[in-house]
């Protein structure tokens, strides 16, 4: 989970020499930088405490009036944050990080205004100076220990102005992010050429494994652990290489987030130039919108079609009355029950 100091620097790289901030932009940096929440439930909770903790250490400030706060759902948000302005003794600081002989990697550091993360800096100068650029790559926590003393900095440093285009990259720090390997269990009756199915959430994958040791539909049935997956995707290609399967499926909640998952790991799949896409499972989304229990959410946010680019044409429409609606489907309807009983292949 990114901490509170990372959240205002990430703000700040998005801000550029703006001082406010709307709550959409700060809703946007949250979802770009924070990692292990699991749905819209708990998204806003976790956004309300980082905005209190940066407020509380003085990172920003919060509005004052009722008028500055949305209520329209729990916990209140702020309908803007103000980031501080350069503090009178900035000239000292600008004269630190300017006079330091910056190696050729680094010279975009003597041209900023303020340098907060000048210690970091300082650290990649010293690791290059070392001979960093001919070490072996490895995974990105041993390099960050080595090089700023803690295993997890370099995943919030990420998410600031430090790795912005033409700055710092993990190519030039030698080390490479490591996905979380995927949990699949294979089915001993899948035909050659079966499909990966992949279950955003625990107790669906439970359900699904257990039906598909038997009848053999999938290949494997894997568990995304919801937002995780945007890690976990990336082991996609061992898992469809160890199962022989051609194609990788995917189901989750009909919600907001749960669309965001596979479409950003599909985007993901499509960096690595692997050729691999990652397909909705129809029929099951199909029959949450048939059987599911709709439920309301606290999901503000206008409707966009590139959030519901993912899901087959045939769909959308009533994925986005739903939304529109503020309504969500857990994928849980789509259990064991429903596949024992009234399941049919459909391919």
């Amino acid at each position: 989970m990114i901490d509170a100091r990372s959240f205002v620097e990430a703000l700040q790289a998005r801000a550029g020499t703006r001082v406010r901030i709307e709550l959409a932009e700060a809703w946007a940096t949250f979802r770009a930088g924070v990692r292990g929440y699991t749905g819209a439930t708990d998204a806003r909770q976790t956004l309300a405490e980082l905005l209190e903790q940066a407020s509380t250490q003085g990172l920003l400030v919060l509005p004052r009036g009722a008028s500055g706060w949305d209520r329209t759902a729990q916990p209140p948000l702020p309908r803007w944050v103000k980031l501080p302005q350069a503090r009178p003794s900035a000239k000292a600081e600008q004269a630190g990080h300017r006079s330091v002989a910056w190696p050729p990697e680094l010279a975009f550091v003597a041209g900023l205004l303020t340098c907060p993360l000048l210690d970091d800096y300082l650290a990649v100068k010293r690791f290059l100076a070392a001979g960093g650029r001919a070490r072996t790559p490895v995974p990105m926590r041993e390099r960050s220990l080595e090089l700023f003393g803690d295993e997890k900095r370099l995943d919030a440093l990420l998410e600031t102005s430090a790795f912005s285009p033409g700055r710092l990259t993990l190519e030039l720090l030698r080390c490479y992010p490591v996905a979380p390997p995927l949990v699949w269990e294979r089915s001993p009756h899948a035909s050659r050429g079966a499909p990966l199915l992949i279950i955003e959430n625990l107790h669906t994958y439970d359900s699904f494994r257990r039906w598909n040791r038997d009848v053999g539909e999938y290949a494997a049935i894997a568990y995304g652990h919801g937002a995780e997956f945007r890690g976990t995707v990336r082991d996609v290609p061992r898992v469809l290489e160890c199962t022989g399967a051609t194609a990788v499926e995917y189901f989750g909640d009909l919600d907001r987030e749960g669309l965001r998952i596979p479409q950003q790991a599909d985007a993901v799949l499509t960096g690595q130039r692997s050729g691999i896409r990652l397909q909705p499972a129809a029929p099951y989304y199909e029959a949450l919108l048939r059987h599911g229990h709709r439920s309301p959410t606290d999901d503000t946010e206008a409707i966009d079609q590139a959030t519901l680019s993912w899901l087959p044409a045939s769909l959308r429409p009533e994925v986005a009355a739903l939304l529109k609606g503020k309504q969500r489907i857990a994928q849980e309807a789509i259990g064991l029950d429903y596949l024992s009983g009234t399941h049919r292949t459909q391919r």
